[in-house]
């Protein structure tokens, strides 16, 4: 499949001092399963960009791409597993739910 034009499969994060892992586990603490009905998700997104130090942006990213990994581990489809360099926290996500379901 090709990528059109203007968009990218590029979903990294520019993380400093912390990894894609730390990222996973505190969203996952707070929103179980990646379940945000429960939650206040602007508030998430709040609390994440201020304890990672990444934008609004970057941080709603991340609450998408750890909802992503869980969605394909539950799958329980190893061809489903995101691409670590492309996708870091999707494949940290999916690893995290495969290794430690919550």
């Amino acid at each position: 499949m090709t990528i059109p034009e203007g968009w990218t499969d590029d979903m990294t994060i520019p993380l400093v001092g912390t990894s894609a892992d730390d990222v996973v586990a505190f969203i996952l603490a707070r929103a179980p399963l990646a379940d945000y009905s429960k939650v206040d998700y602007e508030g998430l997104i709040d609390t994440v960009a201020a304890r990672f130090g990444i934008s609004q942006d970057d941080a709603a990213l991340a609450l998408d791409r750890t909802q992503g990994g869980v969605v394909r581990a539950r799958t329980t489809a190893p061809e489903n597993c995101p691409n670590a360099v492309k996708d870091p926290i999707a494949y940290a996500s999916y690893q995290r739910l495969r290794t430690r379901p919550i």
